[in-house]
């Protein structure tokens, strides 16, 4: 009793002293209190970073029948990352973010989008990666298992003007995806003066979800996408860089991968699956259910060499790189069934059966993209940059998602694109940036098809990192 009566006292004597009452004390502490345990969260057990982005986008697109049209969006991505890396063997790392229109479900506030290879995914936080990292052998092995760091790929952290935000080359793709990767540090291993990295990366396909939607496709736009039971892929990934003789440091990627896609699963209610064989200005009104009985719709093998030179010959210019070949083997083809025949017959009565082809292509194919860009750096805040795509029929690109939400990545054809950043404050950036892509073959939803159009882009992104 005496002890808490000194206590009481020694608290009251020390309030007078700072001019405070007790509640305000107690305010005080507890504020204290809270501080502390943020502070140790972040140094020795959580870290908490992220960044809020806005882009805006200005398209004008025109087709071979120099058909204009034209689309203004404003979209937001909130990023927040939460790692654990204060235990030297096992390391986590996650970021969570969600990607919307401005005012998009201002009116339909129940809609949302669920498909996770979607660029704009909707107002509700996703899982963009979560994976964790265990060592083994002083660091020299380590196994990595969960959703890993596919996403944002180099050369994206050039014209983002941000350090490298994912581990594989976007043109080989930017999509999430789960699965357990074993790494090697060659360069640990055999005491070599620069950084060799060895993966080896298996992604199983468990799509569990159903599919039961009516889409518009044909000239009106693209059908639900073609989804696959089952499946899987395998990669190989070799990186090493280091300082370059002449001046400045060098980074270099050879990668490869097999992805084979099992049985799709039938879409019903899809309209418009023909509408290419019908005469100019009409419309297949028809509803179909789409699907494929074939065990496996399609193989792809790809390769990859990417490099980049930062601060080459000690100047001020950066100069990046990719050359991917791809082969597409075709194992399989769809049937349309017509449900509703609203074309007159056309395409037959209803139950009429149709081949449709095959997934990304009727045929084996086999394509190549090239890929280069430079950037010069006037100064730590301004730089400015140019890159050139090419991208052939034959290739099956997947960088889907993109920083400044471009579609750039994805186009077979040739594109360009202009960008400049401007650091305002050391974590607030301004970029600003010109696309023209010509696209000479369009993903349908099932497959490319030829079409010749060309988009140009203006966008303009205010980026803040914390």
């Amino acid at each position: 009793m005496k002890r808490y009566l000194i206590v009481t006292i020694l608290f009251c004597i020390q309030s007078l002293a700072y001019g405070e009452t007790v509640d305000e004390k107690l305010d005080r502490l507890e504020n204290e209190l809270l501080d502390l345990k943020l502070g140790r969260a972040d140094t020795t057990f959580l870290k908490v970073s992220g960044d809020f982005r806005t882009v805006y986008l200005s398209k004008e697109n025109e087709d071979v029948n120099d058909r204009d049209s034209n689309k203004n969006q404003t979209v937001s991505e909130f990023r927040i990352n939460l790692d654990s890396d204060s235990d030297s063997k096992v390391k986590f790392y996650s970021t969570l973010a969600a990607t919307y229109f401005w005012n998009n479900n201002f009116q339909s506030p129940n809609v949302k989008v669920l498909d996770n290879t979607n660029k704009v995914q909707g107002v509700d936080m996703r899982v963009q990666k979560a994976y964790l990292d265990y060592f083994l052998n002083d660091k020299k092995i380590s196994l990595s298992l969960g959703r890993l760091p596919t996403q944002y790929g180099p050369p994206t952290h050039f014209s983002a003007n941000t350090g490298r935000q994912g581990t594989y080359p976007l043109l080989l793709y930017s999509v999430p995806l789960d699965g357990v990767a074993l790494t090697a540090n060659l360069g640990k291993l055999f005491d070599a003066e620069n950084r060799y990295i060895f993966r080896l990366i298996f992604s199983p396909f468990n799509n569990a979800s159903g599919i039961s939607s009516i889409e518009t496709v044909g000239s009106e736009g693209p059908f639900n996408e073609i989804e696959s039971e089952g499946g899987s892929v395998f990669m190989a990934n070799l990186e090493t860089s280091g300082e370059l003789s002449l001046g400045g440091n060098y980074a270099f990627i050879l990668q490869g991968y097999s992805a084979k896609f099992g049985r799709a699963k039938a879409l019903s209610g899809v309209r418009g699956v023909l509408q290419s064989q019908l005469p100019s200005g009409s419309i297949d009104r028809n509803v179909y259910e789409v699907g494929s009985e074939d065990e496996n719709i399609a193989t792809i093998n790809a390769a990859i060499a990417y490099f980049e030179l930062t601060n080459f010959g000690d100047s001020k210019f950066d100069l990046y790189g990719s050359y991917k070949q791809t082969h597409v083997e075709s194992e399989g083809s769809f049937t349309a069934v017509v449900v509703e025949d609203n074309t007159g017959g056309a395409f037959g009565p209803a139950g009429t059966e149709i081949n449709i082809g095959g997934f990304l292509y009727d045929e084996n194919e086999k394509g190549e993209s090239i890929n280069l860009g430079t950037r010069y750096k006037f100064n730590s805040s301004f730089n400015v940059g140019i890159e050139y795509l090419k991208q052939t029929k034959g290739d099956a690109p997947f960088g889907v998602n993109t920083f400044n939400f471009s579609d750039l990545p994805i186009t077979i054809g040739t594109g360009y694109r202009f960008y400049t950043n401007y650091k305002i404050e050391p974590n607030l950036n301004l970029g600003l940036g010109y696309e023209i892509a010509n696209t000479e073959n369009s993903f349908n939803g099932q497959k490319y098809m030829d079409v010749e159009s060309k988009t140009k882009t203006l966008f303009t992104s205010l980026r803040y990192s914390f």
